[in-house]
């Protein structure tokens, strides 16, 4: 088992890491589905925050720990 110490750093770069790929994604989402029109413009939001948050999840439970950052 790992240190309490260790995990507490393990824990905030993973909420850093989070709040650096919202944005990201949720801007990509934007941009793809801003080609459909004004009316798909939250959709696209909506894509880029669904794949912020189940992209990483089902990483993790394929077992896959290295390329889902």
């Amino acid at each position: 088992m790992k240190p309490l110490s260790q995990a507490r750093h393990d824990i905030f770069g993973g909420l850093v890491s989070a709040a650096i790929a919202t944005p990201h994604t949720t801007g990509y989402g934007m941009f793809a589905f801003s080609s459909l029109g004004e009316n798909y413009f939250a959709d696209g939001a909506l894509a880029g925050l669904a794949a912020a948050s189940i992209v990483p999840i089902v990483c993790i439970l394929l077992g896959d720990k290295t390329s889902c950052v």
